[in-house]
């Protein structure tokens, strides 16, 4: 599952639901540079690396490597035995749970 700088970098974009225009901005480059280094167009320097890492808020190491890729389909497998275990609760067990989570993001939400 080996992909470029450039796809890894489009990806965490996206999945932070970020324009180019913001990590662009966030990150202190242009977007059109931006634009090139996601089109594999250009490489970017290991200074733009880090300040991309710094707007997207993930170690250089997710970028450089496929660790974003392993954590993803970690939380995947993790995020299917949860779903297996919650298939087995009643719907009152289950509403629990939900007021469980809706808490845990106000808590998430307040940091």
């Amino acid at each position: 599952m080996t992909t470029s700088i450039g796809e890894r970098i489009r990806e965490i974009r996206l999945s932070k639901h970020m324009s180019q225009e913001l990590l662009s901005e966030k990150a202190d480059i242009s977007l059109c540079y931006l634009s090139s280094i996601e089109l594999e167009k250009r490489n970017p320097s290991v200074n733009v690396i880090c300040r991309l890492c710094e707007a997207l808020e993930v170690s250089p190491s997710e970028v450089i490597s496929d660790e974003y890729h392993i954590r993803k389909i970690r939380k995947s497998h993790s995020l299917s035995r949860i779903i297996n275990s919650l298939q087995e609760l009643s719907d009152s067990q289950l509403h629990e749970i939900e007021i469980i989570i809706k808490h845990l993001h106000r808590l998430n939400d307040q940091k």
